[in-house]
């Protein structure tokens, strides 16, 4: 049986965890292959992304494709779709959060026959309410979470010595808060200290926060990782307090690892409560103490909910049979429309 050809769609191709979640769904499929990723801004990180698959092939800017193209379109935040994908092929819509954007291109979309797929009861909210969706969560690939490196070795290339680290993993964008967090390791001992890991728009601010209360000592900046497994060995603490979120990578990530989770409340994490630390109503240095001298089963409980759920093979093979699940009615449906005289 020939490989599904899977074509992508989406705003832009950069650092983000959709960005990263498909790539990897791409790369790890038995039954898949990427056929091209299409993007209507300019892509950014080229080589992060060839991390995943080498020899992927970019369009930009997106343009309009051909029937032989690709099997079955995957796209998100991408508005009129089928500006670009012809009605003979079959479209997978996404919803990765409920934003703006996401709500904006899923309206634009709404009166194509299309199918829905959104990674958290949260990001279904920005279908209308009378669309048929499917919930799929995202997935993490279990050896992008294994370090490299033994924990004492990276503390000293980065120069974390003994010192208790809260770590940022993202991008550096302003619905994420990175430059809050400045304040928070103000407020924190002076034996902690802060990991930026990530890229953005933010950076310079981030660094003028710094400056600014003094703190150039106790703040290090990394490269965005790959192998996120690296900054979450040293780490004590993941804190995201995002405006909005999905179903946050991160977060996955960081259960996966054994790392304290510390967040704020987010609509997309109902249900799941009981495997972070929450800073609603609270002072966010408090908590990040609280959860690193916790003893319960919060950390090795999330951990073990990461590994049964949310790893790539689990989750992977999911949208893997779903994926064919759509091709097979797509077709089906051409068959009936052709019987028909249609």
């Amino acid at each position: 049986m020939s490989s599904i050809k899977v074509g992508i769609y989406a705003q832009c191709i950069g650092l983000g965890g959709a960005d990263g979640m498909f790539l990897n769904l791409m790369k790890h499929g038995q039954n898949m292959k990427c056929a091209f990723y299409a993007t209507t801004q300019e892509p950014i990180e080229l080589d992060w992304i060839h991390q995943f698959i080498p020899d992927l092939k970019i369009i930009y800017p997106a343009a309009k494709i051909h029937d032989d193209e690709t099997d079955i379109v995957l796209a998100w935040n991408v508005s009129n779709i089928r500006k670009y994908v012809p009605r003979r092929i079959p479209v997978i819509e996404v919803s990765q959060n409920h934003c703006f954007a996401e709500i904006e291109s899923c309206k634009s979309n709404e009166n194509e026959q299309l199918f829905r797929v959104a990674v958290s009861d949260f990001a279904r909210k920005s279908f209308a309410e009378h669309l048929p969706v499917t919930i799929l969560h995202n997935g993490i690939d279990a050896s992008r979470v294994a370090p490299r490196y033994g924990r004492e070795h990276l503390r000293q290339q980065w120069g974390l010595g003994d010192k208790k680290v809260m770590l940022f993993l993202g991008r550096y964008v302003v619905e994420k808060h990175p430059v809050e967090l400045v304040q928070v390791l103000k407020e924190l001992p002076e034996d902690w200290v802060l990991l930026y890991c990530g890229h953005g728009p933010l950076f310079k601010n981030i660094k003028e926060a710094v400056v600014a209360n003094g703190l150039e000592d106790r703040v290090r900046f990394v490269h965005f990782q790959y192998y996120v497994g690296d900054v979450l060995a040293v780490a004590d603490a993941f804190v995201l307090q995002s405006d909005f979120e999905g179903f946050p990578l991160a977060i996955l990530e960081s259960w996966l690892s054994g790392t304290p989770v510390i967040v704020n409340h987010l609509g997309c994490m109902a249900g799941y409560e009981d495997y972070y630390y929450a800073t609603d109503n609270q002072n966010i240095a408090d908590v990040v103490q609280s959860a690193y001298n916790d003893e319960d089963s919060i950390i090795l409980k999330a951990q073990a909910l990461a590994w049964q759920k949310f790893t790539m093979a689990h989750m992977g093979l999911r949208w893997e049979m779903y994926i064919e699940e759509c091709l097979h009615v797509h077709r089906q449906n051409q068959f009936q429309t052709t019987a028909l005289g249609i």
